[in-house]
């Protein structure tokens, strides 16, 4: 929402943006590639750790999932003379499948307090509302909101609402038609950010097998004249449907042709990617912009990712992106190095590192990225009602500091920690939405935590490592 909120204040920024978009899905594609040349990870083994470093800055973020696999909590630290500081937090609750709020928080020194909250709202399992919130003294105040409207459980419009002058006002509108086979034929744009609206509209064609060929968009003018914008076009291998070519071009009305802006060019080898390069339309011919080559190990694991750009009209390497430390067909350190061109070979630089997270390519700036895992026991003792005793009421055990209970399954009504000594550390006697119980200012060793839910009383060894 807030990439939204900064293309609103420039339309024609956002409106390159969205013609972008299409190109975007299409090299999400490369990047499924990409991540299915890193090998996909074991079943059930989730990142729980990742340690971050760029330039004289170390960052740690812990994972927290639910039974389910679904991310519950990342913490963020920063490290400050060999001590981890608490730095900010994001929380996920769920209803059943369905994410229904996702929180932000920032340590103060004393306390966490939110800064940002995202309410969904479904009917059907179809998410029909997305409301975001930012705190103010501690307070929530509703910025923006999305509404879905479907047909028949398609998505059939869009709308974008922002705070102005202390009301919510319409500003995008996204109307989709369908083809006969269910994909978009056309997509309508409406921005409301100016005072007569703007409107848009983006036209698909598709190839043979489904893949999208070409987006035409179209605005239009003041005369209420369709005109021509920008042009957009996907070419694939006739054998094995790889994306091999996208090109776009821009309407010259003063001249009445297409004229070239942009390319980029796919070469694989055995359907691994091998190469990409783009080229940007120069008046007369094409330049080149920069070049990646990716390399592989004999069991196809990717082991570098190496970036080229012209310098003096020559393909120079600058940075290499290296994959190592290979565990159960996933790198688990990734490291962003200098080559000749652009400073001293093999020093550690900071560039945009993709890599598996979990089924996902993740994309962070950093010179190293490590990545970790946890083992999780279930320590439960004592249950006032044994044949309903959960598995795993509080998770990860053991912790750094930060457990979760299951709200998901369990109404919890209060809960309250204390040390083998029986001393009283921590007491919360509300009921809890969010599930998160946070050691992290007491030392390491065993305590007890005793959990109230509506009918039935836990009480579980919780080890802080």
């Amino acid at each position: 929402m807030r990439i939204f909120e900064k293309f609103f204040s420039n339309l024609r920024e956002f409106m390159k943006f969205f013609s972008s978009l299409l190109i975007n899905v299409v090299s999400l594609t490369i990047l499924l590639s990409f991540s299915q040349l890193m090998t996909a990870q074991e079943k059930n083994q989730l990142i729980t750790e990742l340690n971050v470093f760029d330039n004289d800055s170390t960052f740690k973020y812990s994972f927290i999932y639910n039974h389910d696999g679904k991310k519950s909590v990342e913490n963020k630290y920063k490290l400050e003379k060999s001590h981890w500081i608490r730095s900010s937090q994001k929380e996920w609750n769920y209803e059943g499948e369905n994410c229904i709020s996702q929180t932000e928080r920032k340590w103060d020194g004393s306390q966490w307090k939110p800064t940002y909250t995202i309410e969904y709202r479904y009917e059907n399992n179809l998410m029909t509302a997305e409301s975001h919130y930012e705190y103010v003294n501690q307070f929530p105040r509703q910025i923006s909101k999305i509404e879905c409207f479907y047909e028949n459980g398609r998505l059939i419009s869009k709308k974008t609402y922002q705070l102005q002058d202390g009301t919510l006002k319409l500003q995008l509108e996204l109307d989709y038609k369908y083809t006969t086979d269910q994909k978009i034929d056309s997509l309508f744009i409406t921005s409301f950010s100016t005072a007569t609206p703007l409107q848009y509209r983006s036209k698909f064609n598709y190839n043979l097998l489904g893949n999208v060929e070409t987006q035409l968009l179209e605005k239009k003018n003041e005369n209420g004249i369709w005109t021509k914008d920008e042009a957009t076009r996907w070419y694939y291998n006739a054998d094995s449907g790889q994306l091999t070519e996208q090109r776009k071009k821009r309407w010259n009305a003063d001249f009445n042709f297409w004229e070239n802006v942009q390319k980029t060019v796919y070469e694989y080898d055995n359907h691994y990617l091998k190469s990409e390069y783009s080229q940007y339309w120069n008046l007369m011919f094409w330049e080149n912009a920069f070049r990646y080559e990716y390399k592989y190990d004999t069991s196809g694991n990717l082991l570098n990712k190496i970036l080229y750009l012209p310098i003096y009209n020559v393909w120079r390497k600058v940075i290499t992106i290296n994959y190592n430390n290979y565990e159960k067909g996933v790198s688990n350190v990734m490291e962003s190095k200098y080559n000749f061109w652009g400073g001293t070979t093999d020093e550690l630089v900071a560039s945009d590192i993709p890599f598996l997270f979990n089924d996902e390519v993740d994309i962070r700036k950093a010179q190293r990225i490590e990545v970790g895992y946890a083992t999780f026991v279930d320590t439960i003792t004592n249950s006032s009602n044994p044949d309903r005793i959960p598995k795993n009421l509080v998770y990860p055990n053991p912790s750094e500091g930060i457990f979760y209970l299951d709200t998901r399954h369990y109404k919890i009504q209060s809960f309250e920690v204390s040390n083998l000594s029986g001393k009283l550390l921590v007491v919360q006697n509300q009921p809890q939405k969010t599930g998160i119980v946070d050691l992290t200012d007491l030392p390491r060793g065993i305590y007890i935590i005793k959990i109230q839910t509506i009918d039935n009383q836990i009480v579980q060894k919780i080890i802080k490592k």
